[in-house]
């Protein structure tokens, strides 16, 4: 039914894209489950210093999104007639998803896609599922060691795959804005000032949509670990219910809800992940990152990933709170270790990934 459905909106689609295109009007992609907070967002606080250019949000549902009414943007679902009528006349989208990439584009039309994990970690796109061709202009990806997976998993030309960098990472190269979020972080939060700042930020599970079952043990955690400064941040995935998290707001926190990720890498001191793409951001300010991956056998037949798990991590695998807790205190992380890491993912290693993706599609001259 699925399938139906796009056909039936590829000829609306069709439809509206024999009218003019506007090389004017520039679409932002929601990335479900974020919003707009990512590569997106990045790039419209770029392009947004031109005045001649007209914005539009689309998302995948209809619903309100905080960054398209503060932006005073206007927004559409991509079911909605409106929606596609903005994505057949208009000559740029933007997007860190691909729900909408099914459309046929025109010669003059520009279809980026910024995907919002970077590196390669776990298997991603036409590799974990099936569907409709995708019309990509191209994809920008972080290093030429991903092109290939890129490649593979959108089912694209290697051609198309351009290591331009990510623009939603440049913040992490760029100390006086690192040091603004932090000021403006703890003027919000004055009660997590000089603590040190533990994040755990586990990926998805698809067996725990409804209902996530906290593997970490936030007491024995607080035993050990208050005395010595730390607290702890949860970041769940938007992908699962969070509310029934029991925190204690001493020294466990709940910042599931907490829209910017970035300021939380920026602010958090020790990151605990597992299969998320999110440590190769934290890498790039060469902090410490420890593995709790307590189902990695599983995950692994279940998902898989594009490189040997085991070898691929920045430290051992923790399996219980009580490695983890050990980890932290035995400092057991390899700074060095991970810059390399850091350095072999995003190559060019600089905060200058928005400039070259507009410049690639000729925005960033017209900008200026």
């Amino acid at each position: 039914m699925k399938i139906i459905g796009k056909i039936l909106l590829i000829l609306i689609f069709k439809i509206f894209n024999l009218f003019p295109i506007n090389r004017k009007k520039v679409i932002l992609g929601e990335c479900p489950g974020i919003g707009f907070d990512g590569n997106v967002k990045r790039v419209y606080e770029e392009l947004k210093k031109n005045k001649d250019l007209q914005f539009i949000c689309i998302s995948l549902k209809k619903q309100k999104f905080e960054f398209c009414v503060k932006e005073k943007l206007k927004q559409y679902s991509v079911l909605e007639i409106k929606g596609i009528w903005h994505l057949a006349t208009s000559g740029f989208w933007f997007s860190d998803s691909v729900f909408f990439s099914f459309f046929p584009l025109k010669k003059e039309q520009n279809n980026i896609q910024l995907w919002h994990g970077a590196g390669a970690f776990k298997k991603f796109g036409r590799d974990v599922s099936s569907g409709l061709k995708y019309y990509i202009t191209f994809l920008s990806v972080s290093s030429n060691e991903v092109i290939d997976i890129y490649a593979n998993a959108f089912r694209i030309s290697k051609e198309k795959v351009r290591n331009l960098g990510i623009p939603r990472a440049d913040i992490f190269f760029r100390e006086e804005e690192k040091q603004r979020i932090r000021e403006e972080f703890y003027k919000n939060y004055p009660e997590l000032k000089n603590k040190k700042i533990i994040l755990y930020a586990p990926t998805f599970r698809d067996n725990e949509k409804n209902k996530f079952n906290l593997k970490l043990d936030i007491e024995l955690m607080k035993e050990n670990l208050e005395g010595l400064n730390y607290i702890l941040l949860l970041k769940l995935h938007p992908g699962i219910k969070s509310k029934d998290i029991q925190v204690d707001n001493k020294f466990s926190y709940n910042f599931s809800d907490y829209s910017n990720t970035a300021n939380l890498l920026i602010i958090s001191d020790i990151l605990i992940s597992d299969y998320s793409s999110i440590i190769f951001e934290f890498s790039i300010m060469k902090k410490p990152i420890l593995f709790y991956a307590y189902d990695v056998e599983e995950y692994i037949s279940d998902r898989g990933f594009y490189y040997n798990y085991y070898d691929f991590i920045l430290n051992k695998i923790s399996y219980t709170t009580e490695e983890i807790i050990k980890a932290v205190i035995n400092q057991e992380w390899d700074l060095e270790r991970i810059e390399k890491f850091a350095r072999y993912f995003f190559n060019p290693f600089d905060g200058n990934s928005t400039e070259r993706v507009l410049k690639e599609v000729g925005l960033w001259e017209e900008n200026k």
